[in-house]
């Protein structure tokens, strides 16, 4: 959806439909439509070009028509729509009634509804018709013939700082030698061999071209990638002012956002030689400007800046003109979009640090070495350099605010919503122009997502997939033949990362695997995109209690409620809530709010993180089922919504059911109708499923995240079913588990992304990080403050319960023979198979087969050489969690030999060893380590060599680069029992990244001399690390271990309590 094209589009889409639909339509009928849509058309390319252009650029009545057409555009599809539901229903399958009359009355009535329901549709397309009309007549009769005048240059207010002394720049030092060394690597090099130069008289060339070696004699290009607003054209003119001396032949060029190329490299050229090119401005040509400049540099040494950067196709000009002649020639290029940079060496600009931050506000308010005064209202100056986040545009901007204000004036300033705009001040003004100079290269589909986001509070964390999903449901996202429409979103999210119109944001899950969890928008931008979407009715806002109204006739089209105490008829009575498309609140108090009957046309209902009564049942949602329009339903994050109501199966055309974090138990037998499910989150421990045949009709679902409290055969043949599926996790309990129907479900899933099947109760490790609260209560111990001793807990108990799921499998082996035929997708990205107990690693999890796995979770009870290398071999793999729940026979596996070029573990971060022992040891040539796994039974497999035994002065080859935290057991008795073995040589200094070791210490049949021999050697062992990593040790079966060399009362092998210490 355009914004400037409202839902033009998509009401052209859905009239092809009513044309190609298989029931018949009035007479004359189509012909109307065919025309309605002609005229649509016609109207859609002309909104297109508006679009492009600036709105103060355009003349006023064309932008008058333009927002008249996008309303009359929202009103035909809720006319559309709302009788493309009558038909829904009334062309929906009858229930099967007893009786021969009720039949016969039933399909009489389906006649009439249904001739009823063309009728509307043939008057609604009359209205549509004269609603278009009616816009189209306005402004033939009110038009005025002018010229229009060209669009005022506006001098770029950048240009002022290209030219300030490098002692003005502040927090600009470090990014200049970073950038500088980047452009020079040879530079340092030959500052550590300036001295032995100078003693030496044979090197007595101190010429100062820094290409000495081969390597730096060859062009290169450095790529500086940041938001707008940075200081990147700042820092690129400071390092060329540095750096220019060094090279005869030097030009510094800003280009802009629509160059003119040929403009372009006329100024290179004229900058290079102005003697030999006074007169190359008058050369309009570019094939002949690209030849005179590859003839000019063909044996120049030159610097040259290529400032502001748009588009791949302007840069790939410019470039083909620059020639790689083995000189030690230099290029910088500044942009904002990371799909330019990426192209060449990137240097990605940071924002200032706090004190850099702070130093630039007072500079830009007191004067250089200016302080507060003694009154200053530090709270507030604070509170206002948060907002700016260390951009250096927007805290001059806001300095040039308050420069001689009251102190009232800066608490306006810091408690103002949004990035505070003030009035009539010119540096709020070039603030604006250039940030909108970003928003307007967006193309027309990223900025109504972009837009989009106006509806969240400042300083939220978006996460991408549910907003991903909110653009699917507002109908934002085209889809693309070979791509669903979730991955057009995500590639739409992407970009919008790319040209730095987001940021990036992270959680403890998503940083594990390397990935994304969502982003958030800078106060500027947010700022920037709320006035937009108000001018253009876009988004209404409501953040207090203040009642806000839209400029358009209090015609509102989207309704975001934040932060406030939501009541039932504060702002419906005043506002035409009719045609409210979407309704989102978040972090408000809906404690008295009631869904409103007269939200009919709403398809998105967003409630995220609202708070409601845990004492009494909520009645907020008893109107939900007259949302026969609803896309989207989300409740994320509100635990006391306890229970949807049955009517949700009226929603036809509902598409995503989000409910994690929410307190829903069970689903109602009704979600079973909505056939049009393309996303069910369910709370990842919470949710189940409605018993019966819940998966038979909801075939198209993309997304299936839920609990099943029975995995019965049918289930397991339904999933089979799910042909477009690319997220499947389920909670679940084993007894009734068919895995032969699992299987052969699993080979028709050919577009699963991520598979996480697991017991009910058993939750990873990565799912319980960071949510402390969520731990059960038998797991927690008010005596530990640390969250990781719960962790050390829960993998106990997660313990305990696999030893207890052996029983209920019945036959493994007979069980686990059938994953032996299954097939998976070669794209998936996470595997979590928790409660299949597999003797051994299955064939199909190599680099081979699964080559860009980032997370694997299972239960192995056997490993050897094979299985290790398959495992290590799996380049993405971030995250690896492997439990043995079965140990009935020795077992151990050893990859030796293992060097740093192999790629053992390559990027492997976090690595769970239940029931594991490791080890890591150091050939004797000091080249190569070999790697060792053991279970704890039968002889000691490990060698006993202590560190000391080492050369201390040879570094150890690094194996497992990457990974930072390590789980695994000490199986006490089994290590010490012939008084050789050691908990001192476990090479644990081989893995240069280590961060956290956690380790469960089996007292099992141990003495307690042995325990605590284990414990100090593991201690010592954490302490000669490099890292000096944090060492958390858990005892496990403590009540079993020996005293006094009498072994405890055996009883039932359950872990108990473990003591837990920290290092």
């Amino acid at each position: 959806m355009d914004l400037v094209a409202g839902a033009v589009g998509s009401v052209i889409g859905k009239l092809g439909e009513l044309l190609q639909a298989e029931y018949k339509l009035q007479k004359g009928l189509p012909e109307q439509i065919q025309s309605l849509k002609h005229e649509l058309e016609s109207a859609q390319t002309a909104l297109s070009k508006v679009g492009e252009v600036p709105p103060e650029q355009l003349d006023p009545q064309v932008r008058l028509w333009a927002s008249e057409v996008r309303e009359a555009s929202y009103d035909m599809e809720d006319i559309l729509d709302t009788c493309l539901v009558s038909i829904v229903d009334v062309d929906a399958p009858a229930e099967n009634k007893n009786g021969l009359l009720k039949r016969l009355l039933k399909n009489i009535a389906d006649l009439f509804n249904k001739s009823k329901a063309r009728h509307t549709i043939a008057v609604a397309i009359d209205d549509m018709k004269k609603r278009l009309q009616e816009v189209a007549d306005r402004r033939d009769r009110f038009s005025v013939a002018v010229a229009l005048p060209a669009p005022a240059t506006k001098p770029d207010p950048r240009l002022a700082d290209m030219h300030k002394e490098a002692a003005q720049l502040i927090g600009m030092d470090n990014a200049r030698a970073e950038l500088i060394a980047m452009l020079l690597p040879d530079l340092k090099r030959k500052e550590k061999k300036r001295k032995a130069m100078l003693l030496s008289a044979s090197h007595g060339n101190a010429d100062s071209d820094v290409s000495g070696s081969s390597s730096s004699r060859k062009m290169k290009i450095v790529s500086v990638v940041g938001v707008g607003g940075l200081g990147k054209t700042t820092l690129a003119k400071a390092v060329y002012d540095e750096l220019q001396s060094q090279y005869n032949f030097r030009a510094f060029v800003p280009i802009g956002r629509t160059p003119d190329l040929a403009q372009v490299l006329s100024n290179i050229l004229y900058l290079l030689d102005k003697n030999e090119y006074t007169a190359i401005h008058n050369v309009k040509d570019q094939s002949l400007l690209i030849g005179e400049l590859r003839k000019f540099l063909q044996n120049k040494r030159y610097f040259i800046v290529i400032d502001d950067v748009w588009d791949i196709t302007t840069w790939n000009i410019i470039k083909s003109a620059l020639v790689n002649n083995d000189t030690g020639s230099r290029v910088i290029t500044t942009t904002r979009n990371r799909d330019v940079a990426n192209r060449e060496e990137v240097y990605e600009l940071r924002t200032l640090s706090p004190d850099h931050s702070e130093k630039l506000f007072k500079t830009r308010l007191f004067g250089v070495n200016g302080e507060y005064p003694a009154n200053h209202p530090a709270v507030a100056s604070k509170k206002i350099l948060k907002k700016c986040g260390g951009i250096p545009l927007a805290i001059i901007t806001m300095a040039s605010l308050l420069v001689g204000k009251s102190r009232e004036d800066w608490f306006d300033v810091c408690n103002a919503p949004g990035f505070y705009r003030g009035k009539g001040n010119q540096q709020v003004d070039d603030t604006e122009w250039i940030l909108s100079l970003s928003y307007y290269d967006l193309p027309s589909y990223l900025r109504t997502c972009l837009l989009y986001l106006s509806v969240y509070p400042e300083d939220y964390e978006i996460e991408k997939d549910s907003l991903i999903w909110k653009w699917i449901a507002e109908g934002f996202v085209e889809k693309k033949r070979g791509t669903s429409l979730f991955q057009q979103g995500e590639e739409y999210f992407n970009q919008l990362i790319n040209r730095s119109m987001i940021s990036s944001v992270t959680n403890d899950e998503s940083e594990m695997l390397g990935m994304i969890f969502g982003c958030r928008v800078h106060d500027m931008v947010l700022d920037l995109i709320r006035d937009l979407s108000n001018k253009e009715n876009f988004v209404t806002i409501s953040s207090n209690d203040d009642e806000e109204t839209s400029p358009h006739q209090n015609r509102v089209r989207r309704l975001a409620h934040q932060n406030r105490i939501m009541k039932q008829t504060q702002q419906e009575d005043h506002m035409e809530i009719a045609q409210v498309r979407s309704l989102v609140a978040y972090r408000c108090n809906i404690e008295s709010w009631v869904l409103h009957p007269s939200f009919k046309l709403v398809r998105l209902l967003d409630l995220e993180g609202c708070i409601v009564p845990w004492e009494k049942s909520w009645q907020g949602l008893k109107h939900l089922g007259n949302l026969l329009h609803l896309r989207y339903l989300g409740l994320r994050n509100t635990r006391a919504i306890r229970e949807l109501p049955e009517e949700i199966g009226k929603l036809k055309f509902l598409q995503i059911l989000d409910l994690e974090g929410s307190g829903i138990k069970t689903l109602p037998s009704s979600i079973c109708q909505l056939t049009q499910l393309v996303c069910l989150r369910g709370d990842h421990k919470n949710t189940c499923a409605p018993d019966g045949l819940f998966l038979r009709k909801l075939t198209s679902l993309e997304e299936l995240c839920i609990c099943i409290d029975k995995l019965d055969e049918q289930f397991m043949k339904d999933i089979g079913n799910l042909s477009e599926i690319r997220v499947l996790c389920i909670k679940s309990s084993l007894k009734e588990i068919v895995q032969s129907n699992l299987v052969k479900s699993l080979g028709n899933l050919h577009k699963l992304h991520k598979l996480d099947m697991n017991q009910g109760r058993h939750v990873s490790v990565l799912n319980r990080i960071g949510k402390g609260s969520d731990l059960s209560p038998n797991l927690l111990d008010p005596n530990l403050s640390d969250l990781t001793h719960c962790l050390i807990r829960l993998k106990h108990s997660i313990m305990a319960r696999l030893h207890s799921m052996v029983d209920l499998i019945g036959n493994v082996e007979a069980a686990t023979r059938e994953w032996d035929r299954v097939v998976l997708p070669r794209h998936l990205r996470h595997l979590g198979l928790d409660f299949i107990p597999f003797r051994q690693l299955p064939s199909w999890i190599s680099p081979s087969h699964l080559s860009i796995l980032c997370y694997l979770s299972l239960r192995v009870d056997h490993m050897d050489e094979s299985s290790l290398r398959n495992l290590g071999g799996l380049r993405e793999l971030r995250y690896l969690e492997l439990c043995t729940a079965q140990r009935s026979m020795a077992c151990t596996a050893t990859v030796a030999n293992i060097t740093a070029v192999d790629g053992f573990f390559k990027k492997l971060r976090y690595w769970f060893l239940y029931g594991w022992m490791v080890q890591l040891v150091l050939n004797k040539d000091s080249t190569g380590v070999s790697f060792s796994i053991w279970n704890g039974i039968g002889a000691i497999a490990f060698s006993s060599k202590t560190k000391d035994e080492y050369n201390r002065s040879i570094a150890p080859p690094p194996v497992m680069p990457n990974l930072q935290e390590l789980w695994f057991d000490i199986p006490v008795k089994a290590l010490y029992k012939d008084g050789n073995g050691s908990c001192g040589d476990l090479g644990l200094e081989c893995l240069p990244s280590l961060r956290s070791v956690q380790i469960a210490v089996d007292c099992e049949g141990a003495s307690a001399d042995n325990t605590e021999k284990a414990e100090a050697e593991l201690r010592n062992a954490a302490q000669l690390h490099p890292n000096k990593p944090t060492i958390i040790l858990g005892r496990q079966n403590e009540h079993k271990m020996m005293y006094d060399n009498k072994e405890s009362n055996d009883g039932d092998n359950v872990s108990a309590t473990p003591s837990c210490s920290i290092c």
